[in-house]
């Protein structure tokens, strides 16, 4: 189940990029080539480019393929990963965890206002950005657990580069 959810995430954000990717190349056509310029597509490419990255970011991208710098992680042993794989879940858990209540607060009260050429609500615009916190404090939530496992050893050994 959470397999497909995955993958149809993927495609979302695969469609999305499509879309900016032609609303771009569109806006550039009609603004060199036709001279009338689309106005909205500043907005909208924009606006969806936001959406993606937090989108992809949440939903899509594991935590071993984010960029990282993991020379101290790379040079501890199995046991020194799970303490430092613990400390920074916990922590950066607690921090976003933290967060999510006035982003959204934020992101709710932003209902009364509108974006300038397309007029989409502020709130909708900006909804992923909660999405993405909530998401940062379940895989937090979730390394904590694996490394709280008695199997803590195959989330920390699967390579030179394993991550949690």
């Amino acid at each position: 189940m959470a397999a497909r959810l995955v993958h149809l995430a993927r495609w979302v954000g695969a469609v999305a990029f499509l879309m900016v990717f032609g609303v771009f190349v569109a806006a550039v056509f009609m603004r060199y080539v036709v001279g009338s310029p689309i106005q909205w597509s500043d907005e909208f490419v924009t606006i969806a480019a936001m959406w993606i990255v937090f989108w992809m970011s949440a939903l899509v991208i594991r935590d071993d393929e984010q960029v990282s710098i993991d020379m101290l992680w790379a040079a501890l042993p199995p046991s020194g990963r799970r303490i430092m794989g613990l400390v920074s879940a916990l922590f950066f858990g607690a921090v976003f965890a933290i967060a999510v209540p006035p982003v959204l607060d934020y992101v709710l009260f932003l209902w009364r206002t509108r974006t300038n050429v397309l007029e989409w609500r502020l709130d909708f615009v900006f909804m992923c950005l909660p999405l993405f916190f909530a998401a940062v404090v379940l895989r937090c939530a979730l390394t904590v657990f694996r490394l709280l496992s008695p199997s803590w050893r195959s989330h920390v050994t699967h390579g030179p580069d394993a991550r949690p």
